[in-house]
């Protein structure tokens, strides 16, 4: 069996190494019968036939390809980078009533896979690099002005260090303008309307004989 590689597009020698050994496994003791290193398995109180042989050899390494696999499956799953470390959040503050937005969360070691966790809750994740990942903040949910811790969760489940997200309560709405009509009704007075109307005349000190205040 021959392995072709092209070496100069994502050449990796570990994983040829590893295919390598996981499809050309030691010879199993089978397979070495007639050669005096090893004892031939017995079946039944007989020399197994050669077909049985055969059979027992397939079977040991096929178990050994099964057991190489685990073994590289579980270093995979192994941290690789380690906890993810938070710098900043982007933004770090929001009010109630305010429209959903992209929240950025930046910092290092963040694997392509990391989720960010909103107050305790995993939320669906954009990996953008090892230094950003972002999810999107549905602010109609928000229900009350609190602080928001923020962490990152690696694909080992390792957690980040802790940063809080301002959730504040919506600002009070701005007073209402007074409405004020100014009317000439002849022989020149005014007549001036509005729930304000009497401190304007008294601002501006107009004689109350050139204006009336209703």
């Amino acid at each position: 069996m021959f392995i072709k590689v092209n070496a100069t597009v994502g050449f990796n020698p570990d994983a040829v190494s590893h295919w390598h050994y996981a499809l050309v496994p030691p010879a199993p003791a089978a397979l070495l019968e007639g050669q005096g290193r090893a004892t031939p398995a017995v079946h039944g109180g007989r020399e197994p036939t050669r077909a049985e042989a055969r059979e027992s050899a397939r079977e040991a390494a096929r178990e050994h390809s099964r057991a190489s696999t685990r073994e590289w499956e579980r270093a995979s799953a192994e941290p690789r980078l380690g906890p993810a470390v938070l710098t900043a959040l982007v933004p770090a503050q929001a009010a109630l009533g305010d429209p959903s937005f992209t929240l950025s969360v930046q910092g290092s070691n963040f694997d392509d896979g990391a989720v960010i966790v909103w107050n305790g809750s995993d939320e669906v994740t954009t990996f953008v690099s090892a230094t950003e990942v972002t999810t999107q903040v549905d602010m109609s949910t928000a229900q009350a002005a609190m602080p928001i811790q923020v962490q990152v969760k690696n694909l080992d489940l390792t957690l980040s260090n802790t940063l809080e997200f301002q959730l504040l309560a919506a600002p009070e709405p701005p007073p209402a303008v007074p409405t004020l009509t100014l009317t000439f009704i002849g022989g020149g007075e005014l007549v001036l309307e509005g729930t304000d109307a009497e401190k304007v005349r008294e601002y501006y000190s107009i004689p109350s004989s050139h204006l009336t205040v209703l």
